[in-house]
């Protein structure tokens, strides 16, 4: 009898590859009986179609397959382990009724308009769960541009998130492309869908922009929607599966795992807790039910730590000077230890890189609409909690902490400058709390910008001295080692050089030529509005009311929405 790999790679579980050694394939292993595991417990499975009476059959594997009821739910834990109860017996079952694994990721390439299978011939088996998949790196062959011409496509027959997918090559779902973010990690990712896809006031709040009457609401909403089309594309699935967060999306690109640089073939490498588990935790405390058969229950996993509906946001000891909320996803065998912090590994966390997991977050931000809208709450979370931060306007990089502290909401007043201070902290949490003269931060952001300590006397000049203090900041990583050298030797006249650090080239900082745009948002050029005639593909859908006029710098002219959010902790 063929041993298991070969089983269940047989029946659409092919994760495993000759070049990955013993222990990597033990390893994987393990992920393919999970999967499997997870699919023989779903409702409807795919079968491999009757042979025709004439003719060979299709080489496209997928053409082979059909839709059908499973009469062999497989009923024990989804833990990975091949000696489970009822495992291989239902293994057996689905050989005997050619059962195969019902979602089916096919790579195409884009020829002259046509979408052309990457793999053309029957040997393969084909589904692709890996982006290391050894037909992918034959086409690519270590030129990069190659990956490019590559198209993602799923088709999805069980119908937990769309009732029905068309398998043609044209017509199946779309999930982007692959792209390489270095030598060890490589994904998919989406950086451009359809209108439904977007982030708008319907999409998110469940409204129409010219309904909303209250000015917090539509002031939140435009600062919110600004970082999120640098962040996210502005985009529910504008999702990046390809570095070392292992999967990242929504308006703040929450991640779910940071790896810090560990490489995946190191599989006892750590990873730190992640922004993604958070946002999973608070949806599923205020929508338990889409929760629980949309991800919990099927899939076999669970966060920690929980965040109940009504709750305070778990706090970490580091919360007060971070303002971020961080947690881990876990899944069996679990730790009975209520202490277990969840999965950290990278050879546990590489089960979520695959491209079946990216299309399961894929389709949780483009089918269910509460995981959209409850992003609102996070978002606006996020803000509130950011603005509740206290410092001394007159603290400086290297210097002792002053004792009038101010709360950033009475400093950062203007819808510009709470969308630059909400994006510096998007990027790196310890923006709010650095004390070393490093950038960017918000104490080098204060000497930058050299105000009075009493935030009352702002007004218009101040705020836009501090609306160019941080994109300064920002400009400052983009140094060259002996400029940073020489201005930091120039602490106290360090604002005599503001106006020059934020008009530096857009090239030297990505963070920089972010809040560069910020500051100037909308930019017309991306938005259909601006187009006279029929716009160029890609272009955003969001109403020309909703952007104009511009975000302003007008002291007081930010409002947060503060309606029906979780206590601060």
């Amino acid at each position: 009898m063929p041993n298991l790999e070969d089983r269940l790679a047989a029946l659409g579980f092919n994760v495993f590859f000759a070049s990955d050694g013993t222990v990597a394939r033990k390893r994987w292993l393990s992920h393919a009986v999970r999967e499997f595991q997870i699919y023989a417990s779903m409702s409807r499975v795919a079968q491999e179609k009757p042979s025709a009476p004439v003719g060979p059959p299709s080489p496209r594997w997928l053409d082979r397959l059909q839709a059908v009821d499973n009469v062999h739910i497989y009923t024990g834990p989804k833990d990975g382990d091949e000696k489970a109860p009822g495992f291989l017996a239902c293994v057996d079952a689905w050989e005997a009724k050619r059962y195969r694994c019902p979602v089916v990721i096919d790579i195409f390439l884009r020829e002259k308009g046509a979408l052309v299978p990457l793999d053309g011939g029957a040997d393969w088996i084909g589904n692709y769960w890996r982006y290391d998949d050894p037909r992918i790196v034959a086409f690519v062959d270590g030129k990069k541009t190659q990956i490019k011409r590559l198209r993602v496509g799923v088709c999805d027959l069980t119908g937990l998130f769309r009732k029905a997918h068309n398998p043609a090559p044209h017509k199946m779902e779309r999930a982007g492309g692959i792209s390489i973010f270095s030598k060890d990690w490589r994904g998919g990712f989406v950086s451009q869908g359809s209108d439904a896809d977007e982030i708008l006031p319907e999409t998110l709040l469940g409204l129409d922009w010219n309904t909303i009457t209250k000015g917090e609401t539509r002031s939140t909403f435009r600062v919110l929607r600004a970082i999120s089309e640098f962040e996210a594309a502005g985009r529910f699935d504008g999702i990046n599966g390809y570095d070392d967060a292992v999967i990242s999306f929504g308006p703040y690109n929450w991640a779910l795992a940071p790896a810090r640089g560990a490489s995946p073939s190191e599989p006892d490498s750590t990873a730190g807790a992640g922004e993604l588990a958070p946002y999973l935790a608070y949806w599923a405390g205020r929508a338990p039910t889409d929760a629980r058969t949309k991800l919990f229950d099927p899939f076999g996993v669970s966060m920690k730590p929980v965040w109940p509906a009504g709750n305070a946001g778990p706090k970490k000891p580091s919360w007060q000077s971070t303002r971020n909320y961080v947690g881990r996803m876990d899944w069996a065998p679990l730790d009975n230890d209520t202490s277990d912090p969840g999965k950290k590994r990278l050879g546990d966390l590489e089960w979520l890189h695959t491209t079946h997991w990216f299309w399961r977050w894929l389709a949780l931000s483009r089918y269910v609409t509460t995981f959209r809208r409850h992003q609102w709450d996070l978002g606006r979370t996020r803000l509130r909690d950011v603005l509740a931060f206290e410092i001394d306007p007159s603290d400086r990089p290297g210097k002792p902490m002053g004792t009038r502290k101010v709360r950033l909401d009475k400093m950062f007043t203007s819808e510009v400058a709470v969308a630059l201070l909400v994006r510096c902290h998007v990027r790196w949490s310890g923006f709010l709390s650095q004390t070393k003269f490093r950038g960017p931060s918000l104490r080098l952001a204060l000497a930058l910008a050299d105000l009075p300590a009493d935030v009352s006397k702002w007004k218009d000049a101040e705020q836009s001295r501090l609306i160019e203090a941080v994109i300064a900041a920002c400009a400052f990583n983009g140094l060259k080692p002996t400029e940073k050298k020489k201005l930091k030797g120039k602490l106290d006249s360090l604002h005599e050089h503001r106006t020059w650090l934020a008009s530096r080239p857009l090239s030297t900082d990505a963070l920089y030529a972010n809040c560069q745009a910020l500051a100037s948002w909308p930019r017309a050029e991306s938005y259909r509005w601006n187009y006279p005639t029929k716009p160029p593909p890609g272009k955003y859908a969001l109403p020309k009311a909703v952007c104009d006029p511009a975000l302003s710098w007008k002291p007081s002219s930010f409002g947060l929405d503060v309606s029906d959010l979780p206590p601060m902790p």
